[in-house]
């Protein structure tokens, strides 16, 4: 059962809200100064705003709508255009650069105040409003995203917002609420489509609360789902209009990017199936050996359960060798014989590796991509020089906050495992949404970039203090008053 903390008063509140606002300034300035340092040239704009190889396509479109009056395409939902196009309009793209930052920088504030609010709302733990506000405000792995031109410092936001709102209908009892969480559900899918999970789970929820009062479930379900079948229904009519095709989110990957070729796609595949990490541009992953310009020397050291009777170390260092030829080969004729044969042997050896080793395609891969995706060995896209140049002050500052990251999802995972055996209904339900998230992405989807990461942590976060003050500090409280 969730309540309001009546122990948090307005005062509390605002006092909180400027706390929260005084560590993020910090960090931002902090994070500000060491992308301008250490960016390559060209990327940060007006020391702040950092554009990175996807911004382009977030924003070129929104540049396209304004100035013709068309939206081009269905690679990526113009869910930015709010916030960039009104100053794009009035002052040009580099001011509207900026305008974004620092509107990603206002609302992840509001987005880490609301997730201390909902925290107090889940725990009984008199601190953990407090506790909350403060991880949240300095944790990097939001936080250096603020600066980001791209889609994920907003939609985490958004999606707080919408958890803040659907947490306050259960509290508060306001049908209203759920018009608003559904609204900033919707925008938060619009910057970033996984949020779509996020719907099917909150009915879920609704359908749990209310399955005996039929009607108010469908009024409040109605309510809920407002924002998405009107905005959405917009969307989907709109590209029906404009291709004669049914998207209702956005194109296939494939569709959207000349340089996702076939035989891209399918290495890319094949190294999910085996349960590689795809992130090419990763030092020292197998996408980026497979993605090198020149022949390799020497094979990568995949795992030998990959193996089998038409699939060695040797046959791989020879797709690698003919997906680079393919790269540089100008005749159309031979480009097309060299995409036959990687597409080929790439189904050929995914076809025996499930065949001959099926427990380890069901069951092993799937947990190495889980516990890369949820236990990193490393914090990425954290600004500055690399780990060996560093001083020791920032290595530090690198290390303690990879550190909580990880104690943070370790003590989630522990409280989730320890709610489903305990019956704890509210975190169960809590749990659902990055539960889905983590299972459709790592585990059924193979993607395991840490960016995919950020809609999941706010909720780990909020799961963590929850088990830290209502579980483990009640039952040490207990033990030692006896």
């Amino acid at each position: 059962m969730i309540q309001e903390n009546p122990d948090i008063t307005l005062r509390d509140k605002r006092k909180w809200l400027l706390i929260i606002l005084a560590i993020k300034l910090m960090f931002f300035i902090y994070w500000a100064v060491h992308y301008d340092l250490y960016s390559k040239a060209g990327l940060v704009k007006n020391h702040l705003a950092v554009e990175l190889a996807d911004t382009d396509t977030y924003y070129n479109p929104i540049d396209t709508w304004v100035k013709q009056g068309v939206y081009p395409n269905m690679c990526r939902m113009p869910g930015l255009a709010p916030v960039y196009a009104p100053f794009y309009i009035l002052f040009g793209k580099q001011v509207a650069y900026i305008a974004v930052i620092v509107f990603q920088f206002l609302f992840s504030t509001l987005a880490a105040y609301c997730l201390a609010i909902v925290a107090s709302r889940m725990c009984r733990w008199r601190f953990a409003f407090q506790t909350t506000a403060v991880l949240s405000a300095m944790s990097a792995f939001v936080s250096v995203w603020d600066h980001v031109l791209l889609s994920d410092s907003l939609s985490v936001s958004f999606l707080i917002f919408s958890l803040y709102h659907f947490t306050g209908y259960f509290t508060l009892g306001k049908p209203r609420s759920l018009l608003y969480a559904g609204f900033w559900l919707t925008w938060s899918m619009f910057i970033r489509q996984i949020a779509v999970i996020g719907f099917p789970i909150a009915l879920l929820i609704l359908f749990i609360a209310k399955r005996k009062q039929l009607f108010e479930l469908i009024k409040y379900a109605s309510l809920f789902l407002l924002s998405l079948l009107v905005i959405d229904g917009w969307w989907m009519i709109r590209n029906y209009k404009q291709e004669q095709i049914f998207v209702p989110l956005v194109k296939p990957i494939a569709d959207c990017w000349q340089s996702y070729s076939k035989p891209f796609m399918a290495i890319n595949d094949l190294q999910i199936t085996w349960g590689e990490d795809v992130q090419y541009w990763i030092a020292g992953s197998s996408a980026a050996w497979f993605n090198q310009a020149s022949p390799q020397a020497k094979p990568y050291p995949f795992r030998k359960a990959i193996m089998t009777s038409i699939c060695n170390h040797d046959s791989i260092l020879t797709l690698q060798h003919t997906y680079a030829a393919f790269r540089t080969e100008k005749d159309s004729l031979k480009k097309n014989q060299l995409e036959e044969k990687i597409l080929s042997k790439c189904a050929d050896y995914k076809k025996a590796y499930i065949a001959e080793h099926a427990a380890d395609y069901w069951l092993v891969k799937r947990g190495i991509m889980l516990g890369q995706f949820v236990f990193p060995l490393r914090h990425d896209n954290l600004p500055g020089p690399s780990f060996a140049e560093m001083n020791i002050i920032q290595k530090a500052i690198k290390s303690g906050f990879l550190l909580l990251l990880l104690l943070i999802n370790f003590l989630a995972v522990i409280a989730m495992i320890y709610a489903l055996f305990t019956w704890k209904k509210s975190i169960m339900a809590f749990a659902l949404l990055p539960s889905g998230i983590i299972t459709f992405l790592a585990v059924l989807l193979g993607y395991i970039e840490q960016r995919y990461f950020l809609p999941v942590y706010p909720f780990f976060l909020v799961i963590a203090v929850w088990f830290v003050g209502d579980v483990l500090l009640e039952k040490l409280k207990k033990k030692t008053s006896m």
